[in-house]
């Protein structure tokens, strides 16, 4: 993902000296009262349409890492509920012929390799996700609780907690705006549970304290599995993103 990244940014980069470099130019000539030749403004046309055209695949390929950033989570976004290693495999795999098209419409160098590195990525992440998911099973049994609890823990405490955690420490504003939605929707389901109404303050706040507890471990679970299968990581993708637009 990142060498796609590296491919369009320089491309963009490259271009846009290009066009300043010209526009300076012509602005001289301009503050001179100097005719401004017809090549020159061709070039201007050229480049000008150039970086739009490259402008639009950084826009398409950041858009892909906001899908990326969306999907590799252990609940679904869009608070439907959990999540497998599975269902994120499978999302993140839909996108390779985006990434794919993306290679090909910009001729970028060594896109196969890109996407096969990534490819080989995508187990990494997916079991990051179902490692997580062994790691509550497990604590769920050690505190050898009733299947209503249980049920209310996985399926909406957790979830509230783990997109409030997300939403908390994402600088990413289109990412925050997600998660907050996301959060906001769990929030109101948890609410909604008659065990939530009944559990006196006491003992919600010891089980949030349980859930925190548990959400942290993904965090550490997944850069585990990560370091071992690539540098791909939920919090770089920003950052690639950043790179990009700096150029």
């Amino acid at each position: 993902m990142a060498e796609i990244g590296a491919l369009l940014g320089g491309k963009l980069a490259r271009t846009k000296r290009q066009l300043q470099q010209t526009t300076r130019e012509i602005t001289a000539r301009q503050l001179k009262k100097k005719t401004i030749s017809v090549r020159l403004s061709q070039r201007l046309s050229q480049l000008t349409e150039e970086y739009q055209f490259l402008a639009l695949g950084v826009e398409s390929y950041r858009s892909v890492l906001h899908q990326i950033s969306t999907i590799v989570h252990p609940f679904a976004v869009n608070g439907s509920g959990f999540q497998t290693g599975v269902d994120v495999q499978d999302a993140l795999r839909s996108l390779l012929p985006s990434l794919a098209a993306l290679g090909q419409t910009y001729q970028l160098t060594k896109i196969e390799k890109a996407l096969e590195k990534f490819s080989c990525q995508i187990n990494g992440i997916a079991a990051g996700i179902n490692l997580w998911w062994q790691v509550v099973s497990s604590n769920l049994v050690w505190e050898e609780l009733d299947a209503l609890t249980q049920n209310w823990l996985v399926a909406y405490l957790l979830p509230e907690v783990y997109w409030f955690v997300q939403f908390d420490k994402t600088k990413n504003q289109d990412l925050r705006q997600v998660y907050q939605k996301a959060y906001e929707k769990v929030h109101q389901q948890l609410l909604a549970q008659p065990l939530t109404l009944s559990l006196q303050q006491v003992e919600l706040s010891q089980w949030r304290d349980w859930a925190t507890m548990i959400v942290a471990k993904f965090q550490r679970t997944t850069s585990a599995i990560e370091g071992r299968n690539g540098y791909l990581s939920r919090l770089k993708l920003v950052a690639i993103i950043t790179a990009i637009f700096s150029l």
